[in-house]
């Protein structure tokens, strides 16, 4: 009679399964090795390389770090240290030509003795609050960059200065609850603008043989949407000239006055008396 059951596998091909298993289960934990080995080379690879650069600039020396392979690409710590002195004017992080991280600067001179602005950069986008000085160091204005928000200003309940408030066609000087200004307080635009319109003193009024002066009122009206409509001059003055300053103006960003707690249509005027000989 035959015996038609199932046979056990003979014990040395039981022996030669579990080996050919094992082999197999020992070369993928060689090849996940290999892997993991080969992305930490990659890794440890992709160090970004940077060369140190240093620039005049009109208020200092700056110094950063650009790209090896770009040096058109700031990244890395920057920073601009007064010809004067050794005061960092300004101080922050580049990634990639991109602001990051937190940035501090100085008003530059000897009448300044205290911080212009702080706050913290998000690729290249400015974040949060930040915090405007005046001259001596007050603070002026907290905005929230992210929130497009005044936060605190000093001026709110305590300027006393009459303001030129257009309603329905028809101006009146007002005391408000809140002036009229910028987002970085009127004393950071006020000291940005002479220096950046000072590099365009060519275009002033000619007085002298090689004296370039300008001397005007310049007017601002801001609507109750917080929007530049008119930017007037006490004098007349170049058409190349008033591009530039309405283009400076328009890149600020603007913050409408309050009068009873509602959002009125003013005007933002400041004096100006620049000169410089060639």
């Amino acid at each position: 009679m035959s015996n038609t059951g199932l046979r056990a596998p003979a014990c040395g091909t039981l022996w030669a399964s579990l080996t050919d298993r094992q082999q197999t289960s020992n070369m993928k934990n060689i090849l996940i090795i290999s892997l993991l080995i080969s992305q930490t080379i990659l890794s440890f690879g992709q160090v970004v390389k940077t060369t140190k650069k240093k620039v005049d600039t009109q208020e200092g020396t700056a110094t950063f770090y650009v790209l090896a392979s770009n040096d058109t690409v700031k990244h890395g710590e920057y920073q601009i240290k007064a010809y004067t002195g050794n005061r960092v004017l300004l101080k922050g992080t580049y990634s990639n030509n991109k602001k990051v991280g937190l940035w501090t600067e100085q008003y530059y001179g000897k009448l300044y003795t205290g911080p212009k602005a702080t706050g913290h950069y998000d690729n290249d986008i400015k974040t949060e609050d930040w915090t405007y000085f005046d001259y001596e160091g007050d603070t002026v204005l907290i905005y929230n960059w992210t929130d497009n928000r005044v936060v605190f200003s000093k001026l709110c309940a305590t300027d006393t200065d009459k303001y030129t408030v257009i309603e329905d066609g028809k101006e009146n000087k007002l005391k408000l609850d809140c002036p009229p200004t910028c987002a970085t307080g009127r004393e950071y635009f006020l000291y940005q603008f002479t220096r950046e319109i000072g590099e365009h003193a060519d275009l002033f009024n000619k007085v002298g043989d090689s004296l370039y002066k300008l001397e005007t009122k310049i007017s601002i009206t801001i609507d109750k949407n917080s929007s530049v409509t008119e930017i007037s001059y006490s004098t007349d003055e170049k058409k190349e000239l008033k591009e530039i300053i309405e283009k400076f103006v328009n890149s600020y960003k603007w913050i409408a006055g309050k009068k009873d707690g509602q959002n009125v249509t003013t005007k933002f005027e400041f004096p100006i008396n620049q000169s410089f000989q060639f």
